[in-house]
């Protein structure tokens, strides 16, 4: 019991310091908290400035490939289109080999 009037008394205690207390050392006592939790974030930010700075390069890095595979795409649908082309060709020519094998004369362009 004695323990529980202690805690008691030393609440009342600190309640009457907070009373008292000017309200210039209570702004006070505020800032240094608050100067303090600003400053524990900016050493967060800065030390996850490394991880951001990763990130912006992975994502460069990721645009640079993507053009890249944009530009290596669009050459591979012009190599198909001439591929396309050359084996049309190829059937025509094959057309007119046979015809001309059959004996029926193809007049040519």
């Amino acid at each position: 019991m004695d323990i529980d009037l202690a805690l008691i008394v030393l609440v009342h205690i600190v309640s009457f310091d907070l009373m008292v207390m000017n309200p210039f050392d209570i702004a006070r006592r505020m800032s240094v908290k608050v100067t303090f939790c600003g400053q524990a974030v900016q050493k967060d930010i800065e030390s996850r400035s490394r991880v951001v700075s990763a990130v912006l390069k992975l994502c460069e890095w990721h645009e640079a490939m993507a053009a890249k595979r944009a530009a290596v795409h669009t050459e591979a649908e012009a190599v198909e289109q001439r591929w396309h082309s050359v084996w049309i060709q190829s059937l025509e020519w094959q057309l007119r080999i046979e015809d001309a094998i059959a004996g029926r004369h193809v007049r040519t362009s």
